[in-house]
């Protein structure tokens, strides 16, 4: 029987050094160079950590705006892999998209398209797969909206970090 999503403390990061793919939340948006504007919170650790990043997941952006998922996995140098989440839509003009607040329906829609991807996917089927509180840091949006909603989706494969 399925188990229920788990819980643990520390640092994301200490999780994805140690080899395990992570949830980076992200805004579908870009700037005019075509990158990504990972301005705050984990994206912005990414970015630091990883400037090839918002190049990337720009130009994925650009060129999956209009279909319906846009949740990316990726697969980096040494075996180092995220998943890209997005919780804040597409603003008009896309550069402003990091600034806007996380919405409940693109957390629930990167929930449902992550579970049906990493059940589909045989990389990540011995994986626990570490995310953070998605939405509720710089997204604004509050610990109890969110955590009902990665309840009903998440299984023991997936484990919450907090601090």
């Amino acid at each position: 029987s399925r188990k229920r999503m788990l819980y643990v403390r520390g640092d994301i990061w200490d999780f994805h050094d140690a080899g395990n793919p992570i949830v980076i939340t992200t805004n579908i948006g870009w700037n005019k160079d075509g990158h990504n504007i990972m301005g705050a919170g984990i994206a912005l650790q990414a970015k630091v950590r990883y400037k090839w990043i918002p190049k990337i997941l720009g130009n994925y952006y650009i060129r999956n705006e209009s279909e319906s998922s846009t949740l990316l996995f990726y697969e980096g140098i040494q075996q180092k892999r995220f998943i890209f989440f997005p919780t804040k839509p597409l603003a008009e003009p896309p550069h402003l998209s990091w600034k806007q607040e996380s919405q409940l329906w693109l957390i629930e829609r990167s929930l449902q398209d992550m579970v049906t991807l990493v059940s589909k996917d045989p990389d990540f089927r011995e994986d626990q797969i570490f995310l953070p509180l998605v939405g509720c840091g710089n997204g604004g949006l509050d610990r109890e909206e969110v955590l009902p909603l990665l309840e009903r989706y998440l299984d023991d494969q997936y484990a919450l970090v907090e601090k």
